[in-house]
């Protein structure tokens, strides 16, 4: 049975002050996929579906035509990507891993457009951070934590900066 990644999430809390409802992951935008062998883990950067409809001005902005978030899933184990994921808008969705009862979940990740796939087995708790609205431009992003606004006031880093791409 797939369930609502965001009822797997540890501190929704963040989720939840932005959204009455946290929107499912069919059709979030895929921006970024970190594997982190030492996790080992797996962090997705992504634009949510839907923009938030609480959380004022600090949240999406005017300006702002995406609210994005990065995923990450820990404990991951055998992960296989074919194809191109990055880029597109994606279907995430999440099942309970055989063996039953052992806490671990199945994730797909699946490009609309069919030029991709991954999937892996995970952690089934997942964690959310550096919350941001955004429009097209990189400069344009406005976190929503504070330490990430006060860090990232030129807005989104360089994919080479593995404080921000490795941790949530």
């Amino acid at each position: 049975m797939t369930r609502h990644w965001a009822d797997a999430v540890v501190n929704r809390e963040l989720l939840d002050g932005y959204y009455s409802a946290v929107p499912p992951l069919s059709g979030a935008v895929l921006r970024s996929l970190y594997l982190d062998r030492n996790g080992p883990s797996v962090i997705l950067r992504i634009d949510l579906p839907a923009l938030p409809d609480r959380g004022g001005s600090e949240g999406a902005g005017a300006e702002a035509e995406w609210f994005g978030c990065h995923v990450a899933f820990l404990d991951v184990a055998d992960v296989r990507i074919t194809g191109r994921l990055v880029g597109g808008p994606v279907d995430v969705t999440l099942d309970a891993a055989p063996p039953e009862g052992h806490r671990r979940l199945a994730v797909t990740v699946t490009r609309q457009d069919e030029a991709g796939q991954g999937r892996f087995t995970a952690n089934e708790s997942l964690r959310v951070g550096h919350l941001a609205a955004h429009g097209d431009a990189p400069e344009t992003y406005r976190f929503a934590g504070p330490v990430d606004r006060i860090r990232l006031r030129g807005g989104l880093p360089d994919t080479t900066d593995r404080a921000f791409y490795e941790r949530v």
